[in-house]
């Protein structure tokens, strides 16, 4: 089953910052967009609208609201941050 994550946004911002490891996330959506920077990490590959991509280290991606998406990699040392708007 796809997961609606539902975004609690900053009352005083307009956007909710997240900073993560894991690099394991399940497919889900959200109602805003979502921009994405992979601060350390190879090969975390990024799954959107059933087309994968890869992103390493210092790569910075778009997903736009309502896409259906999820991320996965292998065992490693991971860091990643983003917005959701």
């Amino acid at each position: 089953m796809i997961e609606h994550e539902e975004v609690q946004n900053n009352q005083r911002l307009p956007f909710y910052f997240y900073y993560d490891n894991k690099v394991m996330q399940p497919e889900h959506w959200h109602q805003g967009i979502e921009l994405n920077y992979l601060i350390k990490g190879k090969d975390l590959r990024f799954a959107l609208e059933g087309q994968t991509y890869h992103f390493n280290s210092g790569d910075i991606w778009l997903v736009n609201r309502r896409q259906i998406h999820s991320a996965s990699g292998e065992a490693g040392e991971w860091e990643y941050g983003g917005v959701n708007y």
